[in-house]
């Protein structure tokens, strides 16, 4: 005879709930690299290390303010974040000028995130298509965060084209 007690139950549900979120974190790890956000191997390259092993990497400091950002693109940064086990960067950003934001989509604007402390960046090989962009609306790019380059809390420059912002992920 099997007896379902709530404890019972409650394991149960919680099993279930813990295989749907691994299905889940590996759907969209997989769907990132699907899309086509991926590290080229000449990405994640070790950094040259000059005397007794100190880093040498050099990593062009940040040009711009989120002021021109908005200006230049029409979006405004919500988030950044180490997302899915430290395995995915999350990019979010607020649209304040469709007309200016579709510029952000060409592949010479697509954001690029590089860690300044090990000196690799992160780009996605190919632009995705947001479709029509909508002012006031809230959008997302997810790229590979391959090796742990990114770490949570860290200090990140994003490049946008030209434009290079500091910006500091989410803990």
């Amino acid at each position: 005879m099997v007896i379902n007690s709530p404890s019972t139950h409650a394991r149960r549900s919680q099993l279930r709930l813990t295989a749907i979120l691994a299905v889940v974190v590996v759907l969209v790890a997989s769907g990132a690299t699907l899309t086509g956000c991926t590290t080229s191997p000449a990405d994640q390259a070790a950094p040259p290390t000059g005397p007794a092993g100190s880093a040498a990497v050099t990593v062009q400091p940040a040009n711009a303010t989120a002021a021109d950002l908005e200006d230049r693109f029409g979006i405004r940064m919500t988030l950044l974040a180490v997302t899915a086990g430290g395995g995915l960067i999350d990019i979010r950003f607020r649209v304040t000028d469709a007309a200016k934001a579709a510029d952000l989509f060409k592949p010479e604007n697509l954001p690029v995130v590089i860690a300044p402390d090990n000196g690799v960046s992160i780009k996605p090989p190919e632009a995705p298509d947001p479709g029509q962009l909508t002012d006031g609306q809230i959008y997302f790019l997810l790229y590979p965060n391959s090796g742990g380059a990114v770490r949570p809390g860290s200090g990140v420059i994003l490049a946008f084209g030209d434009l290079r912002l500091e910006y500091q992920t989410a803990p």
